[in-house]
């Protein structure tokens, strides 16, 4: 109930097949109030001699003022206080005469989880006879909700015909925290959000993986940990502790087994986050190289293949849980001229974006968000076969005089998977020092 007595339409749980009605006789105080409000006196309407001499036979009721007591039942009815009419589409069956008693009825026949809208069916017929209709149509209305009310609605998917799911009510403050304490400013503590969660990451044994360990085991999250080598994987397992919920010692060029091991998983975790960082080794090849086709090949599967592979195994649930999250490591030369001789890498790291994008839109109505960092040269050893006169100029170019750092890019993926970024989706965040500003 909203600070004026009404019951919000968003605030409701409705379901399709959920209908509501209104009855009105039609008079001729009704068509004399509607032509001094509209300046309608057409005398169709009007003038009951005129009429009896037209075609029409005798006065018809505008067609407007019946469409009006549909508005009446939207507004008042169902869905009620707080809806929206968005679109409507109407057919006039039947002339109503006056003296008319009509059933005004609205059914809802599909509901849109995405944009909180009702599709409703219109009826008006005789209060008599069902089968004499003299108004059909068909509306769109959004739910809305008051402003006063602290508690915002989505839409839930339920099992209903033509994609129709079923609307209910349901709280959506940001995982972990509340929307009081949003709403007041008040400090959020990712411990808080994450407590508990799984996070899988990929190419966890490598030193921009442990700092994304590091940072994530800080925000209290459990991790299932993912790499090539058992040995790395076992090390670092030992220096987390009781914040590693597991290890999967698997390569992630060989599709068959990821999909094998993530299916596994999946049947014994509730995983709540994915962050894929595993990138197959540089190679320094010219695009037209016989070799660069076994490297696009690699580079492929473990940047992109793989990522859909544990999508498909780990968010494919229709529960919507807000705050699960997929996010990728990319590159800052996504944003400008590739490095020459490194076209498997790059375009490998393009695909994936372009996946994560395609993964924001179509998992983003199941409360997962999607995004990506995208860092510029880092000293590790994965780049260990850039020159040190290439890192010194890329240095000496940044704004920032400096090269970037695991732990930068760490903190950026802990920005977007913080609860306070929960409207970032198909993101790609810049972790450049300024050297590319896209």
């Amino acid at each position: 109930m909203n600070a004026n007595g009404y019951n919000d339409a968003a605030a409701r749980e409705w379901h399709v097949g959920d209908r509501r009605e209104i009855i009105h006789q039609f008079t001729q105080s009704d068509l004399n109030m509607f032509a001094d409000l509209t300046g309608d006196k057409n005398p169709i309407h009007m003038d009951g001699l005129y009429a009896s001499r037209s075609a029409v036979g005798g006065q018809v009721v505008h067609g407007m003022l019946a469409a009006s007591f549909i508005s009446t039942l939207i507004g008042m009815e169902i869905p009620g206080p707080g809806a929206l009419w968005n679109t409507f589409q109407i057919n006039w069956r039947e002339m109503i005469r006056l003296g008319d008693t009509l059933c005004f009825s609205a059914t809802i026949s599909a509901i849109n989880t995405a944009l909180n809208m009702l599709v409703l069916k219109i009826v008006g017929c005789d209060i008599n006879d069902a089968n004499r209709v003299f108004i059909d149509g068909v509306a769109k209305v959004m739910l809305i909700s008051h402003k006063d009310n602290q508690q915002s609605f989505s839409l839930s998917v339920c099992d209903t015909p033509e994609d129709s799911p079923t609307i209910r009510q349901e709280h959506r403050p940001v995982v972990g925290c509340s929307i009081e304490s949003l709403e007041n400013n008040d400090k959020v503590r990712i411990s808080d959000v994450l407590s508990g969660k799984i996070i899988v990451v990929t190419g966890s044994t490598g030193v921009l993986g442990s700092a994304i360990c590091q940072r994530l085991v800080s925000d209290g999250a459990k991790l299932l940990l993912w790499g090539r080598d058992n040995d790395k994987l076992t090390s670092i397992s030992r220096k987390l502790g009781k914040s590693v919920a597991g290890v999967v010692a698997c390569d992630l060029s060989d599709i068959a087994s990821v999909t094998h091991k993530a299916g596994i998983i999946s049947q014994h975790h509730n995983i709540f986050g994915i962050i894929h960082a595993a990138a197959s080794p540089l190679s320094s090849l010219n695009v037209i190289d016989a070799k660069n086709m076994e490297a696009l090949y690699n580079h492929w599967t473990v940047e992109v293949l793989s990522l859909q592979a544990l999508v498909t195994a780990f968010m494919s649930s229709e529960k919507r849980l807000l705050g699960r999250f997929i996010i990728a490591v990319l590159t800052q030369a996504v944003f400008d001229t590739p490095p020459a001789k490194m076209s498997a890498y790059v375009s490998a790291k393009m695909a994936c974006w372009s996946l994560i994008r395609s993964l924001a839109l179509e998992l983003g109505p199941k409360g997962i968000r999607s995004n990506a960092v995208s860092p510029g040269l880092m000293e590790t050893p994965y780049s260990g076969n850039i020159s040190a006169v290439a890192k010194k100029i890329e240095e000496a170019s940044n704004p920032l005089r400096r090269l970037c750092e695991p732990q930068d890019v760490a903190e950026a993926i802990a920005y977007l998977y913080n609860p306070l970024a929960g409207f970032l989706n198909g993101v790609n965040l810049p972790v450049t020092g300024g050297l590319r500003m896209p």
